[in-house]
């Protein structure tokens, strides 16, 4: 049977004032007030019937009345991770976009490593990246000296400032994450998450073809 909430019951229930009335029944009342309860959703002001969040919508972090269980907070952190090795050849001048799969289309940081395979020596960046793809930090080796590979340096940069991520050897007598691609023509333009995937834009700034041999270990959150 229907009924109707009565805003006096309502604030003799919280108050705890209960009138010994037969409209005041404490049994009767004490039914429709869980009732009420249950229909409406709980807020962080309102008590109520909870839902819980299913793991993209913890993963999202904009739902305001859905509860988070364990599991979805260990999601937050455990993320997706893995490596890969890239050894294209893309012909002069050319560009190669690689898209790595990713668990979910919710994650929204994460952080590279990209490293010359060609050699023993620690030639590499690290990246820091987010959705956006000007928003990338970088930090890795440089050459100073074209002239002598070995007058490396450490440094740091930004997508934003310097227009990609690493700059491939033309004619300039600094370069920024020298080799770190495996070959010297070669740059790294772009690394963000990009829907599902981390989307890694390799550039072949040569004007034969170059192949590439550069290692990268990722994880994003």
């Amino acid at each position: 049977m229907p009924y109707t909430w009565n805003t006096a019951v309502n604030t003799a229930w919280a108050t705890g004032n209960i009138p010994a009335t037969s409209d005041f029944n404490r049994i009767e009342n004490n039914e429709l007030y869980l009732k009420q309860q249950q229909e409406q959703q709980a807020t962080v002001l309102i008590s109520g019937t909870v839902e819980l969040a299913t793991l993209a919508e913890v993963l999202i972090g904009t739902d305001t009345e859905r509860a988070v269980t364990p599991e979805g907070v260990k999601s937050i952190f455990n993320g997706d991770n893995g490596n890969a090795n890239h050894t294209d050849t893309i012909t002069a001048g050319g560009t190669l976009i690689k898209n790595i799969p990713l668990d979910s289309a919710y994650f929204r940081q994460g952080i590279a490593t990209f490293v010359d395979g060609s050699t023993t020596y620690t030639r590499g960046v690290m990246v820091f990246f987010t959705t956006t793809n000007t928003e990338t930090l970088v930090h890795g080796t440089c050459l100073d000296d074209i002239s002598s590979a070995n007058e490396q340096l450490g440094g740091v940069w930004t997508r934003r400032v310097l227009g990609k991520i690493t700059e491939g050897y033309v004619s300039s007598t600094f370069v920024s994450g020298y080799k770190a691609t495996g070959n010297q023509y070669m740059s790294i333009n772009e690394v963000y998450i990009n829907g599902s995937n981390l989307q890694i834009t390799y550039k072949n700034n040569y004007s034969a073809d170059a192949t590439l041999s550069c290692e990268v270990d990722w994880r994003v959150w």
